[in-house]
């Protein structure tokens, strides 16, 4: 843990009307809101303004709201069947970075999936990428990314024009870290609204989308991250017909790597998680295989993914996700009473030699009261902090974190 007694470099405060920095849209939507807001968004108990609710929750940093809403409306899991318990406890897990890097070096393909209100997914794919990047992985794909944005190669750190999902804190220090290293990055999404509302056209879209790459170099290694099903290689069936993997292999003849991160991965609530997930206690993220090294990819019989990757349960250390102290980042807290004016009120850290106006910040927390204070998850390295609250004070001011 690291308190920040002194700030260097001078601060400012400024009280006004909320205009940027406490504004920061993607378009028309207010991106990091108060909790108080997001709660009066839910106007009608629907599982879609639960999900929405959740993403707005994640984007915050609060991840246990983002969990409460995110399982609301779900239906509890059907009990497996003795066969499948069976068959399911012939397996054993083995540590997911290590078996993953194994595989990828005689992959070209990898594709992996996430829940769009999970930052853990984000932050596992991001200790990924320089294994990854060493084994000859230079293309990396997102089904979030804006195609708007046509300079984030050139520019080097993702802001609010990249995309939605993209602003949600863990998801942009995933692009950060891609950059850093070294990928191309591109967006793979149907660029036109015709396209994103027909299903079977979406998914052969994406497809065709992420082959441009294939055809400017066949022998590119490429990283894809999608959403959900999209990484599915069977045929599903109704409007979708195939999902972008499975239409990927029909233009390809290339079998990618599937890796799907958000079946057996916690919920609210132990009735509706994967019976699978809740047979399992390990502490690390585990792949399973059984003796002869086949992998689990779901019950006998089904071939929808090639792993199912399970995550271990979230546990809190400082009212924040133990995942988050990653990479040497330690929790941060700002201690001087001065900085804090109204409550709520939510801080935001940004790279120092980032656009705050623009950025996506490295780390968000709401602070609902002068008694709950959360530390901020960094980084050792020079911060831009802007607080901002709810009646429209802000300040921004300049750490270091070593």
């Amino acid at each position: 843990m690291l308190i920040i007694h002194k700030l260097f470099y001078s601060f400012f405060i400024i009280l006004f009307p909320v205009l940027s920095y406490s504004q920061i849209r993607y378009g028309n939507e207010i991106i990091y809101k108060f909790t108080n807001n997001i709660l009066e968004n839910l106007e009608q108990d629907t599982l879609s303004n639960f999900w929405k609710a959740a993403e707005d929750f994640s984007f915050i940093g609060d991840f246990q709201n983002a969990l409460i809403y995110g399982g609301k409306g779900r239906q509890p899991y059907p009990d497996i069947s003795k066969s499948d318990s069976l068959f399911f406890k012939s397996f054993h897990p083995v540590d997911a970075y290590e078996y993953i890097l194994k595989r990828a070096r005689n992959e070209q393909i990898i594709m992996i999936n996430e829940a769009h209100h999970f930052p853990f997914h984000r932050v596992f794919i991001n200790t990924l990428l320089k294994g990854l990047y060493n084994l000859g992985f230079r293309y990396y794909g997102a089904e979030a990314l804006d195609f708007r944005d046509s300079t984030i190669n050139q520019r080097g750190y993702p802001v609010l024009s990249s995309g939605y999902y993209i602003a949600e804190p863990q998801f942009g220090n995933l692009i950060r870290e891609a950059l850093n290293l070294g990928y191309t990055l591109f967006p793979y999404e149907a660029r036109s609204f015709k396209l994103f509302r027909d299903p079977k056209l979406r998914e052969l879209e994406q497809a065709k989308n992420i082959q441009q790459i294939l055809s400017k170099d066949s022998t590119a290694k490429i990283l894809i991250h999608a959403g959900y099903a999209h990484i599915r290689e069977d045929s599903l069936g109704g409007q979708w017909e195939k999902a972008m993997a499975g239409r990927f292999v029909e233009l390809t003849g290339i079998n990618p790597l599937t890796i799907n991160q958000e079946v057996l991965t916690e919920r609210i609530e132990p009735s509706i998680e994967n019976p699978f997930y809740r047979m399992l206690e390990v502490e690390t993220p585990a792949v399973l295989i059984d003796e002869l090294e086949n992998v689990f990819s779901g019950p006998e019989g089904t071939n929808y993914y090639d792993v199912r990757l399970y995550h271990p349960r979230t546990q809190y250390i400082e009212d924040r996700p133990h995942w988050l102290l990653y990479k040497n980042k330690k929790h941060v807290y700002l201690t001087d009473k001065h900085l804090f004016k109204e409550f709520p009120c939510i801080v935001q850290a940004y790279n120092f030699h980032e656009d705050v106006d623009y950025a996506i910040p490295t780390d968000v927390v709401e602070i609902v009261n002068a008694q709950t204070f959360k530390p901020l998850v960094l980084a050792p390295g020079d911060y831009q902090i802007v607080i901002k609250g709810q009646k429209g004070s802000l300040k921004k001011f300049s750490i270091n974190v070593d």
